[in-house]
């Protein structure tokens, strides 16, 4: 398993449906891990939380 490119599958997913509703369990299944251990290692990638990364992207 290569987190990274699920890591980068679920960002492009969250970019591709900024404009509209974010389903967290896509999210999990596209990156291939449960959800919660997924908001873990995107914070510690990105140094953000996966909502605050949404919110800045919207605006």
């Amino acid at each position: 398993m290569d987190i990274l490119k699920q890591l980068n599958n679920a960002v492009i997913f969250i970019e591709d449906n900024l404009c509209g509703d974010i389903d967290t369990d896509k999210i999990a299944e596209i990156a291939l891990c449960p959800y919660d251990k997924f908001k873990r290692f995107f914070s510690y990638i990105t140094n953000m939380s996966v909502s605050e990364y949404v919110r800045k992207r919207r605006l």
